[in-house]
């Protein structure tokens, strides 16, 4: 499903207002007993539900060892670091469940790090490092 918005959002800390952003449905790929999910465009407000939605289904059809891949995200707001947030409490519970982060870009980076998230997360450089790191 793709999504266009119009609308002037809370980028202004960049020095710039977003505009005419796609929210495109994250795509899903399993790499060595790992769920990838890909996100790319903004994950925002309007997009965290779809991510949300499509992580709970995987955590229900028994994926339990989660990568998300961040690295085509353009925008992302507390929204979308809320599903995030969410999706590892959700997976703490679960025996042998992990989750992962691929950010090597900002905004990604940068609101991780003032967020202090970084240090909650298992943040890496690339979708290979995730899955061939031990637990």
């Amino acid at each position: 499903m793709v999504t266009a918005r119009s609308t002037p959002c809370c980028a202004a800390f960049r020095g710039s207002i977003v505009r005419d952003r796609v929210a495109v449905a994250p795509a899903v790929r399993h790499v060595s007993g790992w769920a990838v999910v890909t996100v790319a465009g903004a994950l925002d407000i309007y997009a965290a539900p779809t991510l949300r939605e499509r992580l709970v289904d995987l955590l229900d059809a028994g994926d339990h060892r989660i990568v998300v891949d961040l690295d085509g995200v353009t925008f992302i707001d507390s929204t979308g670091l809320g599903v995030l947030v969410g999706t590892l409490k959700r997976i703490r519970h679960i025996e042998a469940g992990a989750l992962r982060i691929v950010a090597t870009r900002d905004p990604v980076l940068h609101l991780m790090r003032m967020t202090q998230l970084d240090d909650v997360f298992g943040r890496y450089d690339s979708v290979g490092d995730a899955v061939a790191d031990l637990p």
